[in-house]
């Protein structure tokens, strides 16, 4: 090919002018069947077609060359459409509960506020007022030991701070014995704001968060266990309650530091509990209650307590335990009862209390009418049902 292609440029290069494309008298001719090209003078053969334009032959394709250098990138383009919104994900896993206190927490206690020194009656409406009870002795001894009550400083509880010869100094800062409605004590207010857990019981109606039915534990110990749950140990007619269900069979601690009274409570903190137990030598088992999953009362108030029953007619302590806690409720304490029968709401002539209603030489008539002394659990007494 090369030669052919050699040959026909010396052809057009001595051919006249007139005729640049070929040689005179010399044609290129092209075999139909083999393609391949000869010279020929004036005509070509019949197996072969004359070849007029030179232009019009191409040789074989050449090899590739190198590749060139990545021109700039362009501009970006606009931003597409929306696509449309996936699967929801699985849910994750809950948190812890939170708190349900809205002020002060010392030690799990919800702490509203502390009242100026006045009489029990006076102190209860203070608490109520900011939606609250004066706290209990268990309670009371959580905020002294975290110096949130200072030790010197008398204070009343929400059953009513008997001293007891002198041996809960620890929860009332020193009050007297069968002390008078009259004294001036201050006020702790507490709420029992307990949030819901998934390891809660719910034992006749009662809401437990933890329950030791072991006689192996200090006062002090059962308390600060208690207030760590947002909770706090349970009162009398709680554990009457838990123990015609079979969930408490020893001797407990209770709110009240499980005063006995000669005997009578025996059906709520057990027979062998003595009359002013010592919290440094006595070990009984515990359990810890809540009466309110949220701080907000689920009836209108009565004078600031949330009440959600009172039953004026009366009842035995044991079944007024009952029927309250078949409410989602406890007796109310004798502070809340104070504000109740100084409101006519309770209007028998005694009425009993979550801590037992004893009257203490009529010292408690305040919150628990012209009930006895040491009164007997199968006394038909009123009560009202607190939350």
């Amino acid at each position: 090919m090369k030669k052919l292609l050699a040959s026909i440029c010396l052809a057009l290069l001595f051919a006249p002018s007139s005729n640049a494309q070929q040689a005179a008298g010399v044609v290129i001719c092209q075999n139909k069947t083999t393609g391949a090209l000869v010279l020929r003078e004036r005509r070509c053969v019949s197996a072969e077609t004359r070849i007029s334009n030179i232009s019009s032959l191409k040789g074989p394709q050449g090899e590739k060359g190198p590749t060139g250098e990545t021109g700039f990138t362009g501009s970006a383009g606009s931003t597409g459409a929306t696509g449309s919104q996936g699967p929801q994900g699985p849910q994750g896993a809950a948190g812890p509960p939170a708190s349900l206190c809205e002020s002060a927490s010392v030690g799990g206690v919800c702490l509203e506020k502390i009242a100026p020194a006045q009489g029990f009656l006076s102190a209860a409406q203070a608490c109520a007022a900011v939606g609250a009870d004066l706290c209990s002795d268990s309670q009371s001894w959580v905020l002294r030991n975290g110096s949130a009550i200072t030790s010197s400083s008398t204070s009343w509880t929400n059953s009513f701070s008997d001293n007891d010869g002198g041996g809960w100094t620890i929860a009332n800062g020193g009050s007297s014995d069968n002390p008078s409605a009259a004294s001036a004590y201050r006020a702790p207010c507490c709420r029992l704001a307990t949030p819901t857990r998934t390891s809660d019981q719910t034992i006749g109606g009662i809401r437990v968060v933890y329950l030791n039915n072991v006689a192996n534990t200090y006062w002090v110990s059962a308390a600060t266990t208690c207030a760590a749950l947002n909770a706090d140990l349970c009162d009398k007619s709680q554990y009457m309650v838990l123990r015609a269900n079979s969930a408490i069979s020893v001797n407990v601690w209770s709110a009240d530091h499980s005063d006995n009274d000669t005997g009578s409570a025996v059906l709520a903190v057990g027979a062998s509990v003595p009359d002013d137990p010592d919290y440094t030598l006595n070990q009984f088992g515990f359990a810890c209650c809540a009466t309110r999953s949220a701080l907000a009362c689920p009836v209108a108030e009565t004078d600031g307590v949330c009440v959600v029953d009172i039953n004026n007619d009366g009842d035995t302590f044991g079944n007024a335990s009952t029927d309250c806690a078949s409410q989602g409720a406890r007796i109310c304490s004798t502070a809340q009862s104070a504000i109740l029968r100084n409101g006519g709401y309770i209007s028998a002539a005694a009425n009993w209390t979550g801590s037992g209603a004893d009257n203490d030489a009529n010292s408690r008539s305040v919150g628990v009418g012209s009930g006895a002394d040491n009164p007997s659990f199968s006394t038909v007494s009123a009560y009202a049902c607190c939350r």
